[in-house]
């Protein structure tokens, strides 16, 4: 599964390229703009030709955009939620597969490099690299049992990682550092 919007940036076109090297494997992409409106959108088209020039356009299936309700059926309903944008800040959809108890396998950039443990809630790879990309994923899903244990690992890190409740308590103590040392006299504002 591939979970966000249809951009570039997001890696969509080195899963469809990775995936011309796996064979019976299907891709599910979720997001970017509505059913109705796929077939004008400039990423699906560029995606779809990929597929079809690769020889897996069977195997790929545009859901278009989803609502947020149906995200943890989706995540729940696949094996492996790929997340491998050439950069991200982030990224919640490493953080909502791992609430759902599925593995990841993602990109080694930004704040991916913190959500994702590799060995352990799933495994990273470098950006813009299909065909590693394709062997870690054949790798994943010929071991179910690796796959569960990674998945277990993600819902337990997610839990205890990104709760709202927690997430909220660690960024009020930020600001309260913050707001602290700014309200501490300093030498400037004595003079």
């Amino acid at each position: 599964l591939v979970l966000g919007r249809l951009v570039e940036r997001k890696g969509v076109g080195d899963v469809v390229t990775a995936l011309a090297q796996l064979p019976g494997v299907e891709l599910t992409i979720a997001g970017g703009p509505s059913w109705d409106a796929l077939a004008a959108d400039p990423e699906v088209c560029r995606l779809r030709d990929l597929a079809r020039r690769t020889g897996i356009a069977d195997r790929v299936r545009f859901l278009g955009r989803v609502s947020h309700a149906d995200v943890p059926r989706l995540i729940r309903a696949s094996d492996v939620v790929v997340a491998v944008p050439w950069y991200e800040p982030f990224g919640i959809v490493p953080v909502e597969a791992m609430a759902n108890g599925r593995p990841v396998v993602g990109t080694a950039v930004g704040g991916l490099l913190d959500t994702v443990v590799p060995g352990e809630t799933g495994e990273l790879v470098p950006p813009r690299r299909p065909y590693l990309l394709a062997r870690v994923l054949q790798r994943l899903l010929a071991d179910p049992a690796r796959c569960r244990r990674y998945g277990e690992a993600g819902y337990r890190r997610a839990a205890a990682t990104y709760r709202w409740e927690q997430v909220a308590a660690a960024t009020e103590a930020v600001y309260e550092s913050v707001l602290s040392r700014s309200q501490q006299p300093t030498t400037e504002a004595i003079r």
